[in-house]
C-alpha cells in the first residue's frame, strides 16, 4: 500500500447547503472521506452518501470530542482536517497530492480564507488564519480543547512545512445561521469554561466588543472586504462578548444554567 493515502475528515449538523461544493472540491483528491454527523435532519446523510463517503452517526459531545472521534475512524497514512464549510482550492489540491508523495515535511500549515455572500473568490489583503490541517498520522492530533479543532503536533522535532494555496471558507449562509451558530457556540465556550474551572473577571465585558471589532475590523484587514467584512468584524466581537457574558451568568449562580445538558451546534 502507498504510504501517501490520504484520509480526509469532517463533522456535520444540517450542511446540506455547502456540504456538496465541499465534498466536491475533494473529488480525486481523498483516498477516503470521513463523515461524522451528529443527526442531521435534513439531506446531509443523503448528499454525502452520494459522494461515496464513510458516514457515521454519534452524539453531540463536545466539539474537539466529535473531531477527535471522526480522526480516530481515519485509515490513510496521512489525514487531513476539513469542515463542512470549507472547500479545498484547486490549486491546493494538486499541491497536496504532490508534498505528501515526497518525505520533506511530516505536516502542514494552510492559509483558510473567508469568502462572503456574491463572492467568487477571498478577499486578496484581509488577513488568513494559518493553521496545521494536513498531517502523517503519528506526527499530530487533535487536541482535547472542547470548543476549536486544534491539532497538536507530536513533538518538536516534528517537520513542518507551509502549503501556499488556499481553503476557501464560506462561513455565511445567513445572517440568522452565524448568529445561531454563534449563539450555540459561545454556550459551549462557556460550558468548556465551567468544566475547566476558568473563570473570567467580568470587566472582559467591556473591552470585548470594540476591541475584537477593530481586532478583526483593523489587524485582520476586514475594512478591505466591504460591508461584508464590517459584519463579519461586529458578529465576531459578539461573539466574544457573549462567551464572557455567559460565563458571568453562569458564576452568578444560575444553577439551572450550570446543569444543563450540552447543547448541539448549529453549525
Amino acid at each position: 500500500m502507498s504510504d501517501s493515502r490520504l484520509s480526509i475528515y469532517m463533522i456535520t449538523l444540517n450542511e446540506e447547503l455547502r456540504l456538496p461544493g465541499t465534498l466536491k472540491a475533494m473529488q480525486g483528491l481523498a483516498d477516503e472521506v470521513i463523515v461524522v454527523d451528529a443527526g442531521s435532519t435534513d439531506r446531509t446523510e443523503e448528499i454525502a452518501r452520494s459522494y461515496g463517503v464513510r458516514f457515521f452517526h454519534r452524539d453531540w459531545d463536545n466539539y474537539s470530542s466529535q473531531k477527535r472521534y471522526a480522526e480516530s475512524l481515519c485509515t490513510g497514512d496521512w489525514l487531513m482536517n476539513i469542515d463542512a464549510d470549507e472547500e479545498i482550492s484547486p490549486a491546493l489540491s494538486n499541491e497536496i497530492r504532490l508534498v505528501i508523495s515526497r518525505s520533506d515535511f511530516d505536516a502542514f500549515r494552510v492559509r483558510i480564507a473567508d469568502i462572503f455572500p456574491g463572492c467568487k473568490t477571498p478577499c486578496r489583503w484581509a488577513k488568513k488564519c494559518n493553521v496545521v490541517r494536513l498531517y502523517r498520522r503519528g506526527a499530530a492530533k487533535m487536541e482535547e480543547t472542547h470548543t476549536c479543532d486544534r491539532v497538536r503536533l507530536s513533538g518538536p522535532d516534528v517537520r513542518t512545512g507551509q502549503l501556499k494555496h488556499l481553503i476557501h471558507h464560506r462561513t455565511f449562509v445567513s445572517i440568522s445561521q452565524i448568529v445561531g451558530k454563534f449563539n450555540s457556540y459561545s454556550d459551549q465556550q462557556a460550558e468548556a469554561a465551567r468544566a475547566t474551572g476558568k473563570i473570567y473577571p467580568p470587566w472582559r465585558m467591556l473591552l470585548s466588543i470594540n476591541g475584537n471589532f477593530l481586532r478583526y475590523f483593523i489587524l485582520h484587514r476586514r475594512f478591505m472586504c466591504g460591508w461584508w467584512g464590517y459584519i463579519s468584524s461586529v458578529n465576531m466581537a459578539y461573539l466574544r462578548f457573549l462567551k464572557f457574558a455567559k460565563c458571568y451568568e453562569a458564576d452568578s449562580g444560575n444553577e439551572t444554567l450550570k446543569n444543563q445538558e450540552n447543547r448541539k451546534p448549529n453549525e
